[in-house]
């Protein structure tokens, strides 16, 4: 991976460190400590911009945020008896399937669709 092989940073990057390949492999390998590892000695070496991450971090430290939270009834419901979250690519790239989607859900559903 060190070397170049740049068929293998889509692994490294893939990677969340959360542990759970060693919970669930029989022999306890923790591919995320090798996957950091690897991360920290491409940095040392230049063949990784030590930002790589920062962005995917401080937008997600964000998101899950108390600064970034919207949630709203159906307009003329006081309730919501469904939520509906289209994430935020699709509300992005495409608005109006959003808007359809919704409009669609908010007369086939009854309760209000937050």
């Amino acid at each position: 991976m060190i070397k170049g092989r740049h068929e293998a940073n889509i692994l490294i990057n893939s990677c969340s460190l959360c542990g759970l390949c060693q919970k669930v492999c029989p022999e306890g390998l923790n591919l995320g400590e090798l996957c950091q590892e690897v991360r920290m000695e491409m940095v040392k070496k230049g063949k990784m911009p030590p930002s790589a991450h920062d962005f995917p971090i401080r937008d997600m430290k964000f998101s899950n945020g108390e600064q970034c939270v919207l949630t709203l009834h159906q307009p003329g419901c006081n309730a919501s008896s469904h939520a509906f979250y289209p994430g935020c690519q699709l509300t992005a790239s495409a608005p109006e399937h959003v808007q359809r989607a919704y409009t669609y859900l908010t007369q086939k559903l009854s309760g209000g669709v937050g």
